[in-house]
Parts: C-alpha cells; structure tokens; sequence
C-alpha cells in the first residue's frame, strides 16, 4: 500500500510542478539518455561558421591528414602529383575538403566530371580512358546529394543524384563519384539517413555545448565579482508596514548616494549605515571548467593542446609528447581507413588516364618525426647493431648500402651476399644433428 501511495505521490501532477519533475527545469532529466534529432544543415554550417571548437575539430583532422603529399612510386610520378596538386582540380585540395563535410555532416563526395563525351550515369570506361582530361572536381555534403533512385538497405549504392538547383536531372554512376563515408552507426540509422553515415559533430554536439555552456559562466561571474551592499538601519520594518514615506526616503538617500559616488567617487551613507563590498566565491570553479573540457577533449580523440590552445602541465615533459605521438597515430589511422580508399580509386583513375599498366604505389609519410637527439641516439644503436653484424660475417658493402642507400639514412638491413661465418656454423651443426641420427640408426640395427 505505501508504494502505490508513494507512486500516487510520484505521479501527482501538482507535485510534479512544484518539483519541477518532467519539466524543462527536472535536473534528473540530464541523468537520462535522450533520443534526439539529427542536427541540420543550417545548424552544422552555424556552428562551423561560429563556434570555435567546432571549427578546430573539423579543420585540423582533414589538415593533418592531408598536411603532406603521398610519397608515390611510379615511373611518372612526377605526372601523377599534377593531378594532386593542380590549382584548379588539384585532387588533395579536394580530399581535404570532403574530408571536412565529412567529419561536419556525416559524408563528403567529390563528384568527377570527364571530358569523354559520355553522359555522367554511365560507369567509367576505364580501358578507353587514356589521355581524358579531368574537367572539374566538384565537392559537396550529403545533404546536397542523395541515392538514385532510393537507398536500398544491404545493397551498394550505384547512382548518385545531386539535389542542387544547377544539377537538377543529372545523375553520377558511382564510379565517378568519390564517397568520404561518415561514422558507421549501423543499418537501422543509415535507412534513416539517405544511406549515409553519422556525422562526428552531431556526436559532440551536447559536449560542445557544455565546454560553452562553462566558459560562458566565467564572464558573467567576473562581471558580478564584487557587489557593494548598503546596509540600512530600519529597511526591512519600512517595507512591512508599508511606509511609503519611509520607503520614498530610503529611495531618495540612495540616489543622493549614488549621484555621490559618481561625482567624488566617494561613498556617503550616515552613521547609522554601513556599507560592504563582497567577493564571490569561485573555488572549485576551475576544476567544474575542466571536467566538461575533458571529455570533449575525450570524445574528439584529439590532444588537449590541439583542441584548447594550451598545454597541461603534465604535457610539458613526456606525458606532452606521448600525447602528441597519440594524435599522430590516429591521424595516421585516419589516413589508412578513411584517406586510403579515396585515394586508390582516384589513383586507378590516373593509372588509366595515362594508359600504365603500372600500379601506383603510395605511401604517406610518418607526421611524428623524432628530433635530432633522437635519431643520433638511434644511430648509436644501430652503430652497435652493425659491429655484431660484421663479426657474424656480414659483408660490409651490404651493411653500408642498407644504411645510406638513396642518401636516407636506414635501420633496415638488407643481405645480398652469403654470410661465411653463419653458413659454416649451421652447417656444423647441421652436420653434428646428422652423425647423431646416423649413430642412432646403428644402435637399432645392431
């Protein structure tokens, strides 16, 4: 009986208003997983155009990934580089802008468009497309583009269709379209989403919103730092029995004190008054700013030097550069499961254009580079590594051309010639295995 009571109370809506339970003021509410809309457009260019960390988080993670070219091994790789790194319809350019609309909107698509007299629904001819000139890189978000003729769930999208007012009617094969897919969240959320992936800072929206929420906070405490208080004799006996007279004097010493204030800078009040000056009280204030900071810092996976423009103590030695060979490594996760496929399907369009038959061979080049000390405290090492080499017997022309071969400096060893020293060794041993197996076989005969 006394939970049915209890839930009475519970569900009473009288109760509920004065506990504000269930209403936009129910603190309970922010404990509680909310399903909520997908974030527009509108809103994602806002915050892109308007919020600075918004702005951080999208630009440096597409300017990481693309801050340096590919090192590409071809016979025309200086041919190939062209096609990144023309002004116009330079490829990179490209990647690193749909990139962007990727981590804002969920997807980002660089449409191709030939000059091979062939309508863009139809799929590339890749064997009849050498010396055919790329007219335009054209990117866009996928709220600007959407699967022709609907998105089927399990099933690769073949046609795309852009929604804009210039390319009404006309559709993309998929071979001429470069999809920078969003974070995977599923089938059941892509049949609600064109198809497409979720976008990271709809993800983050609610810690952005937070971190501002807490810097917000900090201006207007400071504002209402220090708030002088008048302390008067008889306000609170005025007020109740409602003596107007008593009430309009009370006024009327306040103005005369205020106009003095600002003539002499001074404060007048009588003998029997008092005034006070009181301070807020901010301790514990830092640490709640750095709780929301935390776990943006978190959810973004980026450094907190990176994303707030300061660096923590603790990063000053060690714990600084740990986190920066962090960010580095998932930049360069970003680059092998997102930059990749992009850029192999753009590279076998170059491969035909050229008529090779030579794949193209990449190879991003590592952001974290080790400091001077570094690399002659590995040379040292590898210093020693060569000696014990040379004593196995291995041929010193091989250990300096593996070292210093293309004027870069190489931990890799590479062995073209027979080491004597070991062979001999192995086949001592090899021989000594041998005599036992031999002796063991007389033993049993006889």
């Amino acid at each position: 009986m006394g939970l049915i009571n209890n839930l009475a109370k519970r569900l009473d809506s009288f109760i509920n208003m004065m506990a504000s339970l269930g209403t936009g003021k129910d603190k309970s509410a922010g404990f509680e997983f909310q399903i909520k809309p997908r974030l527009d457009f509108f809103t994602l260019d806002n915050l892109y155009a308007r919020e600075p960390f918004t702005q951080k988080i999208v630009d440096l993670r597409a300017d990481e990934i693309t801050k340096i070219l590919p090192e590409i091994t071809h016979s025309e790789a200086t041919k190939i580089l062209e096609f990144y790194t023309n002004s116009k319809k330079g490829f990179y350019k490209a990647l690193n802008k749909a990139l962007k609309y990727r981590t804002l909107h969920g997807s980002g698509f660089i449409l191709i468009d030939f000059d091979d007299n062939k309508p863009t629904s139809e799929p590339l001819d890749f064997k009849n497309l050498k010396d055919v000139k790329i007219k335009k890189l054209t990117v866009i978000d996928k709220h600007l583009i959407q699967p022709y003729p609907y998105y089927t769930p399990f099933q690769d999208i073949e046609y795309w269709q852009p929604i804009t007012a210039n390319t009404n009617n006309i559709i993309y094969h998929s071979s001429r379209v470069i999809w920078l897919d969003g974070i995977d969240a599923g089938e059941r959320m892509r049949t609600t989403n064109n198809g497409m992936g979720e976008s990271l800072i709809d993800t983050l929206y609610e810690s952005i919103k937070n971190v501002n929420i807490t810097h917000n906070i900090v201006p207007s405490i400071i504002v209402e730092f220090v708030q002088g208080i008048y302390k008067i004799k008889g306000i609170n006996a005025a007020i109740a029995r409602n003596n107007k007279k008593a009430v309009d004097e009370i006024k009327e010493m306040l103005e005369i004190t205020s106009w003095g204030q600002s003539v002499t800078n001074k404060i007048v009040i009588d003998s029997e008054n008092d005034y006070v000056k009181n301070s807020t009280n901010v301790s514990g204030l830092p640490e709640m700013v750095n709780v929301s900071e935390r776990k943006l810092i978190a959810a973004s996976k980026m450094p907190h030097s990176l994303l707030m423009g300061e660096s923590p103590g603790s990063s000053l030695g060690e714990a600084g550069a740990s986190q920066k060979r962090d960010w580095y490594d998932f930049i360069a996760s970003e680059q092998t499961n997102v930059a990749n496929p992009a850029i192999e399907q753009f590279n076998e369009i170059i491969q035909a254009i050229l008529g090779s038959n030579e794949k193209i061979i990449y190879k991003h080049v590592p952001l974290w580079q080790p400091t001077e000390l570094e690399q002659a405290e590995l040379r040292e090492i590898q210093s020693k590594v060569d000696i014990a080499y040379h004593s196995l017997g291995v041929d010193n022309e091989d250990i300096i051309n593996s070292r210093f071969k293309d004027g870069k400096y190489n931990t890799n060893t590479i062995i073209t010639k027979p080491i004597e020293k070991v062979k001999r060794i192995f086949t001592a041993i090899s021989d000594k295995i041998k005599g036992n197996n031999d002796k063991k076989k007389d033993k049993k005969v006889a």
